[in-house]
This record gives C-alpha cells, structure tokens and sequence, in this order.
C-alpha cells in the first residue's frame, strides 16, 4: 500500500484503506484494517470519523487516546489545509454573496465554528478566519482572540457567520448581543460589519439589519466604552506593537 502512496496512485485507495495507512503510525506493530473498517462501520463516512469527538473515538475497540489524538491532529489539519484552499480573493456586495461565500465552511461542522471575512476597499475578501467556539455562550470567552485578529489583518470592514449544528438558524439573544459588542469594538478602528449570517439546518439568516437596530439604543454603551481609559490605551498598545512588527 505504502507504493501505491509513493506512485501517486493514492487516489485509487478506499476510504477504509486511507484510515488503515494514518492508524498504522499511531499502532505501527498492530493490523489496523480491523480498526480503520470498525470506525468507517460505527460512524458511517471517513469525514465521520474525523469530526467524531475523542471520547466517541475511544469506544472504538483498539483506539487508544493516542489514536484518537492522531485523528484528531490531521482533522484539524484538513480544516486548516481546506481553509486556504477556499480563501481565495472574492467579491462580495451583499448578504447572498456572502452566504455563497460562507457556505462552503460550514458543510458536516459537528460544533459551533465562527468565521470572520477580512475586505479590502475594493470589496474583496482578502482572509478568513475560523474560531471553534462549542457555543454561543462561548463567544464571550474569544472575545480577545477575535479582537486581536480584526487588529492583525487591518480590514476595511469584516463579516461575520457561524453555524447552529442541530437547531434553525434563528438567532440566539447570545448571538445578537455578542456581534453588538463586535459592533461596538469594530467603531473604535473605523471599521464596519458589513453584515452576519447565520447557517441552520433550515437554511440560513441575517442578522445584520437587527444588529444595527439594537446599536442605535445601545450606543449609549459605545460612549462609555470610548470613555474607558484602560480599552482605549490597550487598542493603542496592540497598534503600536503592529506597527513594530511592520518595521
């Protein structure tokens, strides 16, 4: 099998065959045809298997937790590898563009995963970034990861999607209030949110319009935001250690 890799000729390999070459680095003295076929049989696809939890992993006869890092290692490296692949430069004017655009990140995504679309002036989509978030609930807790990133790439405006895995895309109030707070942050760099789309399993909405109702009553927070020293002395400091690292 090893030859048919070495020959280019991995594209005629099945699936369970492409498991059993990964698993055999992680159990070289073991047959892992057994296992590769036991995983593609209790989770039904290979792309089951890598979105599989590693404790659902583990149920697996033979899968030890190092098994289950090794496929959850090259999982993420998938995401990662398929990310730069479909990031190319893309012109988006308006929510259906960015839909289009977003879609194609969202396909079999086992938890909540937020991505955030950096556009040029031309409106153009120059990056992307994904942040796994488990839930909505969670997004508070990557507040600074996403902060930091806006601060990085230096957008003309951004976008925002996410994906509810099991329920309609009908917003959450913890969806609503944390792109409010993006909104927020997003006014102190002169950038705008051009808009967030939500995928559901039925299908998909916008919330950019309601987001930009509630900023209006609650701009009274963005003045108090303005006014706090320490936020705006930390966004100075990110600047400063941008423009260092541009030097």
């Amino acid at each position: 099998m090893r030859s048919k890799i070495l020959d280019n000729h991995v594209d005629i390999l099945l699936d369970h065959e492409l498991l059993e070459v990964l698993l055999y680095y992680a159990l070289p003295r073991r047959n892992t045809n057994d296992i590769a076929h036991s995983l593609i049989k209790s989770f039904g696809t290979l792309s089951n298997v890598f979105n599989a939890k590693p404790e659902q992993l583990m149920l697996i006869p033979n899968v030890s937790e190092r098994t289950a890092a090794l496929i959850k290692i090259f999982a993420e490296m998938f995401k990662r590898y398929n990310q730069v692949l479909r990031t190319p430069k893309m012109r988006v004017s308006s929510t259906g563009t960015l839909r289009f655009y977003f879609e194609q990140f969202m396909t079999d995504a086992p938890d909540e995963e937020l991505y955030i679309a950096y556009i040029d002036d031309s409106m153009d989509v120059f990056a992307c970034d994904r942040i796994t978030i488990g839930s909505s609930a969670r997004v508070e807790t990557k507040m600074r990861e996403i902060y930091e990133n806006i601060l990085r790439k230096n957008p003309y405006k951004i976008a925002l999607s996410h994906n509810h895995p099991y329920t309609t895309c009908a917003p959450s109030r913890d969806d609503i209030s944390s792109t409010v707070k993006i909104k927020i942050f997003l006014k102190l760099l002169n950038v705008e949110l051009m808009d967030h789309v939500i995928f559901g399993t039925d299908g998909y909405c916008s919330i950019g319009t309601t987001v930009d109702e509630i900023y209006k009553v609650w701009s009274s927070t963005y003045n108090d935001i303005v006014r706090h020293t320490n936020f705006k002395v930390d966004i100075q400091r990110h600047r400063k250690i941008e423009n260092v690292k541009n030097i």
